[in-house]
């Protein structure tokens, strides 16, 4: 497993004396832009399904809530003219599908199952793990479009973090407590190893 914390360190340090140049702001917005839409791709299989109403209400908040940012996130973005950030974009694109496996949930209807709690496990990580604000200085003003969308998200990923801690919590499955807790844990273990690759990509540019 990757030294997540000293990678995330090298980060905070990295930024002290570095801006977020085209190059930067480019590769962020296409890898969260990836992101939001591949959340918001498979939340979309709400519409057609019978499923708890409370539930439903607060997947189909996030997945308004995750398109309106991530168009937001993209025209905010001052975008570089190199075509090897676009490449590598698309290449942490294709590792978020594969690593997190989003392909399993694009098939058939949602159940109040295993599957289902994975997905809502993995969409937590995805909120909690991934998050830029926290390796910027704090001396810094987050008065740019581009970083103050970036704010602007994680603001409204920790809303949404909170009613999904009570989902995971108290869903009903066949399943024990500490079985959730595994699940939980190994998905966001895998989505720390993700964004540890990326921001160590970022601060070499």
């Amino acid at each position: 497993m990757k030294d997540v914390r000293t990678i995330k360190e090298k980060a905070k340090e990295y930024f002290k004396e570095n801006d977020f140049d085209r190059e930067k702001q480019s590769l962020i917005s296409l890898f969260l832009y990836a992101i939001k839409t591949s959340n918001a791709l498979i939340l979309s299989k709400t519409e057609y399904q019978i499923m708890d109403w409370n539930v439903y209400k607060n997947m189909q908040s996030q997945f308004f809530k995750d398109t309106q940012l991530a168009f937001l996130l993209l025209k905010a973005t001052e975008w570089s003219f190199d075509p090897m950030v676009y490449l590598k974009a698309g290449n942490y694109g294709r590792e978020i599908w594969q690593k997190a496996n989003l392909n399993a949930y694009l098939t058939g209807c949602f159940e109040k199952d295993v599957s289902f709690f994975r997905f809502l496990a993995l969409s937590h990580a995805l909120k909690t793990e991934i998050r830029f604000v926290p390796l910027i200085p704090s001396s810094r003003e987050l008065n740019t479009p581009f970083l103050s969308t970036i704010y602007d998200i994680e603001i409204e990923n920790g809303k949404a973090i909170q009613t999904q801690v009570a989902l995971l919590k108290y869903m009903e499955l066949p399943i024990t407590l500490e079985e959730k807790e595994e699940i939980v844990r190994k998905e966001r273990e895998t989505v720390s190893e993700i964004f540890a690759d990326f921001i160590s990509e970022l601060i070499r540019m």
